[in-house]
């Protein structure tokens, strides 16, 4: 199926209305489960598994299942009246119109290029159909000799043929000593080139080192694309393994965008983050990174981070996630690119008891990890009481 629309739109387009797969506009929209818009063309084409046909959605890495995504019908109608022209208008063609228009405008459009009807393999504009039709070397003419329709390149190869073997006779000495002179100089010319492939062979191994390089920097960035995370949510799942207590330990997320673009962030979860008599707390910080967007957005960083801890309990009726925000307020830019130091953070100090976040009664902690996730918000703000300390 076909990806999207590649016309000439008279205004800019809204964001919404793009594929995120292969950035044109939308053709015959559909929406996921989580609710991303695509191509159903470009939709069709991402691999599917289970009996289910489910798909993981390209922008969250969400699964939806076949019977889960469905047409956008309202949003296949706004792209439908978008206003643009001819996709002939360099040729001269002045039309505009909708876009639900345009491919009745293309079947009729003089200024269209169609292929010859009498298959002589030309491509012509529509406007110019009768005048090729007469120059056509594939159109019918009568033979001036029989009378009978012949097609025009036949007859002129019939003509050249019986001219041919008249002059054959006369000729073929005369041909035959060109040949062979042409023969000899041909031989030279394949010496000379044979010897500049063997040039070329050997400057190309002297850069195939380079060519490999060129790949693998290719591998790394397709990589680096496919696994960036854009959305500004984050589903973090933290292995306890290497936790000793006493050691002061802390488990730092996959970085993540809160947008696209949008500002690189990182949670981190330190185990003995602040102590309170004999009580130890687990602190929750939210960090600002240098990041690729920088350049293009605005500064300070004003966010709410909500904080979710999933219950894990066996009694799945009975579970209850525990909930928190970070606010970050005021956050200037980081500029530390490669700066193994501390970032801009914006921290909850107690954010849990330790006891009862990996203690033996904890219901977050199962099979020795904890699930987190994570939803960044721009510029919202909650009652005075969630105001961390930075």
């Amino acid at each position: 199926m076909a990806s999207g629309y590649e016309v000439n739109f008279n205004d800019k387009i809204d964001s919404r209305f793009l594929c995120p797969i292969c950035l044109l506009v939308m053709r015959e929209a559909v929406q996921t489960a989580c609710g991303h818009r695509f191509c159903e063309g470009c939709l069709s084409r991402i691999p599917k598994r289970g009996p289910e046909n489910e798909l993981t959605c390209p922008v969250d890495k969400t699964p939806s299942r076949a019977k889960e995504i469905f047409p956008d019908v309202a949003t296949r109608r706004e792209i439908l009246s978008l206003a643009l022209t001819c996709n002939n208008s360099e040729e001269g063609c002045v039309w505009t119109g909708e876009l639900r228009g345009l491919e009745s405008h293309i079947a009729s459009c003089d200024f269209q290029e169609i292929r010859c009807f009498k298959h002589c393999g030309a491509r012509i504009l529509r406007k110019h159909l009768d005048m090729h039709s007469g120059e056509c070397p594939a159109r019918v003419v009568f033979c001036r000799h029989c009378r009978t329709q012949v097609v025009f390149t036949a007859l002129q190869a019939e003509r050249y043929q019986v001219q041919e073997h008249v002059d054959h006779s006369a000729a073929l000495r005369h041909h035959l000593s060109l040949a062979a002179s042409v023969i000899s100089s041909h031989s030279q010319t394949m010496h000379a080139m044979q010897r500049t492939i063997e040039q070329l062979k050997i400057k190309t191994d002297d850069l195939q080192p380079s060519v490999q390089l060129v790949q693998r920097r290719q591998e790394q960035i397709s990589r680096e694309l496919r696994d960036r995370n854009v959305t500004g949510r984050l589903q973090w799942k933290i292995k306890l393994s290497r936790y000793t207590r006493g050691r002061h330990v802390s488990y730092c997320s996959p970085t993540f965008y809160t947008g696209c673009p949008g500002y690189k962030v990182q949670l981190t979860l330190n185990m003995e983050g602040f102590r309170e008599g004999r009580e130890w707390f687990a602190s929750l910080s939210l960090g600002l990174l240098p990041g690729e967007y920088d350049d293009s957005i605005v500064f300070p960083f004003n966010a709410t981070c909500s904080v979710t801890l999933f219950d894990q309990s066996e009694n799945m009726a009975a579970r209850q996630n525990f909930e928190q925000q970070i606010v970050a307020r005021q956050v200037p830019r980081n500029s530390r690119a490669g700066h193994s130091g501390p970032t801009c953070r914006r921290t909850i100090n107690k954010f849990m008891a330790r006891r009862n976040l990996i203690g033996p009664s904890s219901k977050y902690m199962r099979n020795g990890c904890l699930h987190l996730e994570l939803t960044v918000l721009h510029s919202v703000f909650p009652a005075p009481d969630y105001v961390t300390t930075p």
